[in-house]
């Protein structure tokens, strides 16, 4: 066995494999191989002579297939909602929009494994035509089409029957998980201006906010928000429309991250909102409810009691802030406790 310097792979060449695939065919010589045999084996043999160079001799070609595209995330709100890329969309094609109207071959089926592919086959695979974000298809559909390109095909699944659910394409909430296959054939671009669009889009995400699709219609008000914020010169007719618009988008925004209770991302919305607007009311309101959540009890005062100060009769900032300040009472006596318990744990107490 030769122990002197590794001799490289044989040059890789590209072979059709099937249809629709390629992969690598690499030559292994006997010198690559060796290396998955224990040292001690290697080193006992009587040819094991330190600087004799192995017989350059193929011992046989593997094929390595060409790993795909990837998996990527399709919803800002839920990071476990992934889509898988089977097929490569056109790479100068833009994303496609909400609004836009789309032909796309759609089959649907059950995860489960224990069922044949007939019995799991749930619809499709069948062609239909709609505006993509508008709700007219499942969550799960709208938020993987709108992440994708035209040509290209994507498989995503969720176990959420909130997601999947489709009447149109008779998939039922009793199934517990659907994996939909997505391939975009035509896409038609949006005809009208930026920000009769965004009206538009607004209102749509309004509906659908209404009709408790919670990913659907944060992912259109966070895309509204970016499509707007980069709206410049020529593009930009009104921008008091503009700015009343991406206001309206984030408190939206932070409305649907208030009922997925991601806190944080509440205060974040609200503080954009109020770097702008110091006098929101809903703004204070939705982030004082946040910092409550948080057990950021002195923000949270702050801006209930500003909130109350601006609307006094909105009953459910003085809720709030009632609790706050409850909240704050008990820290105070439970500080107060361990103060006088010497600074030993009054956990059973206050549990």
């Amino acid at each position: 066995m030769w122990h002197g310097c590794v001799e490289a792979p044989s040059c890789s060449s590209e072979v059709a494999c099937g249809s629709t695939s390629q992969g690598v065919v690499q030559s292994l010589f006997e010198d690559e191989l060796e290396r998955y045999i224990p040292v001690e084996v290697r080193r006992s043999r009587p040819n094991a002579a330190i600087g004799q160079p192995p017989a350059d001799q193929m011992v046989r070609q593997v094929v390595h297939k060409e790993t795909g595209p990837g998996v990527m995330e399709i919803c800002p709100s839920d990071p476990s909602l992934l889509k898988q890329i089977l097929v490569k969309g056109d790479p100068d094609a833009p994303l496609i929009q909400h609004g836009a109207t789309l032909r796309a071959r759609i089959t649907a089926a059950s995860s489960n494994q224990f069922k044949s592919l007939e019995q799991r086959l749930l619809h499709g695979p069948k062609e239909h035509t709609w505006q993509a974000g508008s709700g007219v298809r499942c969550q799960l559909i709208e938020l993987m089409v709108t992440s994708m390109r035209l040509g290209e095909t994507s498989v995503g699944r969720s176990s959420d029957a909130a997601l999947f659910t489709d009447e149109g394409l008779s998939v039922a909430a009793e199934h517990q998980e659907v994996e939909f296959s997505i391939s975009i054939l035509e896409v038609h671009p949006l005809g009208r201006s930026v920000l009769r669009w965004a009206e538009e889009q607004k209102a749509l995400a309004a509906q659908v906010l209404k009709e408790g699709q919670l990913h659907l219609a944060l992912c259109k008000y966070l895309m509204l928000c970016r499509e707007l914020d980069t709206l410049e010169g020529a593009d930009l007719s009104d921008r008091s429309t503009k700015c009343s618009l991406m206001k309206t988008c984030r408190l939206n925004a932070a409305v649907c991250f208030s009922r997925l209770s991601r806190w944080q991302q509440v205060c974040e919305s609200c503080a954009q909102v109020l770097s702008e607007d110091a006098g929101s009311v809903k703004a204070l309101y939705l982030r004082g409810q946040a910092y409550l959540q948080l057990r950021e009890l002195s923000a949270a005062e702050q801006d209930l009691q500003r909130a109350t100060m601006l609307d006094p009769q909105n009953s459910a900032a003085r809720q709030k802030l009632e609790s706050c300040r409850k909240m704050q009472m008990k820290a105070a006596e439970r500080a107060a406790f361990r103060r006088r318990q010497g600074g030993r744990d009054a956990s059973e107490k206050w549990a």
